[in-house]
């Protein structure tokens, strides 16, 4: 009997000791398990943190621009009207400056929430693209810059989505060409469909892009050329629409570029009829944070 009791005894400790190993075993993984669970949320917050920090940098610039314009012109003698008018006219300016921000942060925040998708058409791309070269045939012109169409002799090219995001969409790959491509230069819009897919193609002799800008030509608020994006009234959104509508319709964007050789912003979406386009799910609730 001391010999069985001398036994049990061991398995009693092994026990003990393989029940003590996996807690701690267990104590380890859940930690690690966490921590990794916790990084999309600390990125997200850390986005979070620096998309206020970016906001309220831009809006801040204009804001004490305004103010300093009012207190000058609350200073200005009567018969100084001439002054009084270009102070006016500065006021103005920086007012539209805001208006555009804040409809583009507010365009943004409705294209990264869910929409139904009863919104969804076909829509006739190749139009599209054909009016906005039209509407801005004045700003071309006025820039020195010549503007083509191209498309492979398709009656019509059909995209499966949101008329209004799309005009958006190739508005402003086609202004942006247009502020970075200097006089005497050439933007060209082609369209074709590969398949399933629609493929949009804006091309400029421009400037071009530095690869490491191209990592970051979709993020918000960045500006390849801050100087002259400011002159010309950017806000330093316009490619982040353009990304955020992309994503929109499931499609992909990228660009292809190179320091005084021009660039080229190509966009596939899916075609209209395809079967390949996956509609937003329906809106839901929101859950309530922890």
């Amino acid at each position: 009997m001391r010999g069985l009791d001398a036994e049990a005894e061991r398995l009693w400790w092994a026990a003990q000791t393989i029940v003590l190993v996996a807690l701690l075993v267990a104590g380890l993984a859940s930690w690690w398990l966490s921590g990794l669970a916790m990084q999309p949320l600390l990125k997200a917050y850390r986005q979070q943190e620096q998309f206020s920090a970016d906001a309220a940098h831009e809006l801040r610039a204009p804001v004490a621009n305004l103010l300093a314009v009012v207190e000058a012109h609350r200073r200005v003698a009567p018969e100084e009207q001439k002054a009084g008018n270009d102070m006016l006219a500065v006021v103005w300016g920086q007012g539209q400056r805001l208006n555009r921000l804040i409809t583009d942060l507010l365009l943004l925040a409705q294209l990264e929430a869910p929409e139904l998708a009863a919104a969804l058409q076909a829509c006739d791309i190749t139009q599209i693209a054909s009016d906005l070269i039209e509407e801005t045939a004045e700003v071309a012109t006025a820039a020195g810059v010549t503007v083509q169409l191209v498309t492979n002799n398709e009656a019509a090219i059909m995209v499966h989505g949101r008329e209004r995001d799309l005009y958006r969409l190739v508005s402003n790959l086609l202004l942006n060409a247009v502020h970075y491509t200097p006089p005497g230069g050439t933007i060209s819009v082609s369209l074709r469909r590969e398949r399933h897919q629609v493929v949009l193609q804006v091309e400029d002799s421009g400037t071009g892009i530095s690869t490491a800008d191209q990592q970051r030509i979709f993020d918000r608020f960045f500006r390849s050329d801050p100087g002259r994006s400011r002159q010309r009234g950017g806000t330093g959104l316009g490619l982040s629409i353009v990304a955020a509508i992309v994503r929109r319709h499931h499609g992909q964007i990228s660009v292809a570029s190179k320091l005084g050789s021009g660039s080229a912003f190509t966009v596939k979406l899916p075609a209209a009829g395809s079967g390949s386009f996956r509609a937003d799910p329906p809106l839901q609730a929101p859950t309530p944070a922890a």
